[in-house]
């Protein structure tokens, strides 16, 4: 391997490594109290609030084994599907969130305490610095979510059928040999390279805003995007404009404010609409059948990734001529 580009690579290592530092709260400390407190919910609520273990006081000691069958089959099995679902989809939108928030103020805080010339003395180009703030939000962020929300369940499971044997019912093969508690995650790092050019609009948007804005980010970064909004339907309703103004709230809010929530891709096809036309999505409507069913020729995401890479060489130029905020 060429020695430049294993500087390169080594360069961005531990740039990687100082970031993750810095923003370990974000990153790592909360995902892991996110899903301590599922955990927590989980059993209490099997525990507590629900018969789940509770078993010994409505079986027939005649057809016991009947019974227990039919219950792990259909009670254990809808419970531990239904709840890996629930685990992960609360720890990759938590991912976005925490996300959003870090792109906030990931160009824009060593500006405003002042620390920017400092980090510029580094031997790091600007490209590089622009660069670890995309890994963060497009790929590791996304991808310890996952792995924390995957334990957690494993954690809450573990625990559960622990309990189980308290109430002489062994629930630990039923719980650990349903493969489908993991076929949810497996799909969604399958997914993974997907979301990564699909989130790039946004990123790129709320990183570009970051970079240059000399006041808050938040109202700069939301702002914009919903102020086009009420443009668009100012200007449709005094020039009588035949524009789609559902595709163009659809557009805005999923391509341009809301790309890193996982998922959104089926917002964008489906859930505004059936919004508009006054039916709810529905239960199973994130199932992994729906998410999975992605289109590599969309021109929407080619679009959104064209917008992103133009976003991310203004950001790399605004961020090389940065300087300190005064206020």
């Amino acid at each position: 391997m060429n020695s430049s580009v294993q500087k390169t690579m080594k360069t961005f290592y531990w740039l990687v490594r100082r970031e993750f530092w810095e923003n370990k709260g974000l990153f790592l400390w909360t995902p892991l109290a996110i899903g301590g407190f599922l955990i927590f919910l989980y059993v209490s609520a099997e525990i507590w609030l629900d018969p789940f273990l509770k078993i010994d006081g409505y079986l027939d000691p005649v057809n016991y084994k009947a019974e227990l069958t039919r219950w792990v089959n259909e009670r254990i099995y809808a419970s531990i599907v239904e709840m890996s679902h629930f685990f992960v989809h609360v720890l990759m939108i938590s991912s976005a969130f925490l996300s959003s928030v870090y792109l906030f103020g990931s160009l824009h805080s060593d500006r405003r305490d002042r620390s920017i010339y400092f980090w510029k003395s580094f031997p790091t180009s600007d490209a590089q610095e622009v660069g670890v703030k995309l890994f963060f939000p497009l790929f590791l962020a996304p991808l310890i979510n996952l792995l924390i929300a995957v334990i957690s369940f494993l954690v809450a499971s573990f625990l559960i059928a622990s309990y189980s044997l308290l109430g002489h019912v062994n629930v630990f093969v039923a719980v650990f040999s349903n493969m489908e508690i993991f076929k949810f995650a497996h799909g969604l790092l399958l997914l993974l390279p997907y979301y990564m050019l699909w989130s790039l609009p946004t990123v790129a948007w709320f990183l570009m805003i970051s970079a240059g804005s000399k006041s808050r980010v938040f109202p700069w970064a939301l702002g914009i995007p919903l102020a086009t909004i009420f443009f668009a339907a100012f200007l449709k309703s005094i020039l009588k404009l035949n524009w789609d103004f559902t595709w163009i709230l659809n557009q805005v809010i999923t391509r341009w404010i809301a790309a890193n929530i996982p998922a959104s891709w089926v917002a964008n096809k489906e859930i505004t609409r059936k919004l508009f036309q006054g039916a709810s999505p529905g239960s199973g409507y994130f199932t992994l059948e729906r998410i999975s069913n992605v289109e590599w020729g969309n021109p929407s995401l080619w679009i959104g990734v064209a917008a992103g890479l133009v976003m991310i060489i203004i950001t790399i130029r605004l961020r090389k001529n940065a300087a300190e905020l005064n206020y």
